[in-house]
């Protein structure tokens, strides 16, 4: 359990160390005004339970987890970056979080994060100056389910061109501003926008964001 506030410059609230592939455990942590990113985890397997972090530039970013757990966190308010950044991330979970007012997207999943299950979390009213997107998502064979994802800037559901062959059922996403949304091939913008160029997404037909029965 660890509490940091008014970190300036670009500092970082709590930083692991230099890749060294350890197993990590992040919990009951609050990090506030923070000019960096209040939690960043860098290679390895980690637990990231329970933090909290508000009006800092960043939120939280995970560098290639490898099963790891990143639930249960609160991220609010976040100046200048998206709310939980996963990147180069395979085999985890991503549950539970709550992100909302973020700058830029709630939740970033990059195109090297695979084959993770993102579920029940709630991403609301994120990316209102930048456009940016609830969940965002532009890795493939991942499984996204039961997240609520209202009154984002861009669309509540986002699939780059890159982020295909994802799985994703029982979302809910209603109220988004649809900025940035362009160009989508499948989905119904402003909610939820598919740009995906390769092996199309698949939904189970039980999505509550607004378009025909059973999507």
């Amino acid at each position: 359990v660890l509490g940091v506030a008014g970190v300036g410059s670009d500092g970082i609230g709590i930083y692991s160390p230099t890749p060294s592939l350890q197993n990590a455990v992040v919990e009951d942590c609050t990090v506030t005004a923070v000019n960096g990113t209040g939690i960043v985890f860098n290679r390895g397997s980690v637990h990231m339970r329970n933090n909290r972090v508000t009006a800092s530039g960043g939120g939280i970013w995970v560098f290639e987890a490898r099963g790891g757990e990143i639930s249960g966190n609160l991220v609010v308010g976040t100046t200048e970056d998206t709310g939980i950044t996963i990147i180069g991330t395979h085999g985890s979970t991503i549950s539970g979080n709550v992100v909302r007012d973020s700058y830029n997207h709630g939740i970033w999943l990059t195109g090297d994060s695979i084959h993770n299950l993102v579920r029940d979390n709630v991403l609301t009213g994120n990316g209102l100056s930048t456009s940016g997107h609830g969940l965002y998502v532009q890795g493939t064979s991942n499984q996204i389910e039961g997240n609520t994802l209202n009154f984002n800037g861009g669309a509540g559901l986002f699939f780059n061109a890159t982020g295909c062959k994802n799985t994703f059922a029982r979302n809910m996403a209603q109220g988004n501003d649809g900025g940035g949304v362009s160009a989508c091939t499948a989905l119904f913008p402003p909610e939820s926008c598919s740009q995906c160029s390769g092996s199309a997404n698949v939904s189970f037909g039980d999505n509550l964001i607004p378009g025909p029965a059973l999507f």
